[in-house]
């Protein structure tokens, strides 16, 4: 993800071919199950979130809400709270942007 973003920053994206790595790339992170990683659910649901709120390259486009399909009970409830807090945080910080992206 960091490459793409990166890479996407510096180069001419003109055929899509970064944008399309990146989109694979993000997908493939949400689609990982936490629990073999040792990564804490509300910590791997968390970085998704924060990934969410500021992904401005339009890598999810047509597909804004798959990352929280497998998101389910207490997972998503936190992912909705946080989110909710995360769009307050940025509105306090005047991220207009950003903080209607993440709601």
């Amino acid at each position: 993800m960091a490459w793409c973003y990166r890479a996407m920053e510096r180069c001419d994206n003109s055929y899509g071919v970064i944008g399309e790595v990146g989109t694979d790339a993000l997908l493939t992170y949400v689609s990982i199950d936490c629990e073999p990683t040792g990564i804490a659910g509300e910590t791997w649901c968390e970085d998704l979130c924060e990934l969410l709120a500021w992904e401005n390259w339009g890598l999810l486009l047509h597909a804004e809400t798959r990352p929280f399909a497998q998101l389910r009970g207490e997972l998503a409830e936190h992912a909705e709270r946080f989110m909710l807090a995360l769009a307050d945080e940025l509105r306090a910080h005047r991220l207009r942007y950003e903080a209607d992206q993440t709601l």
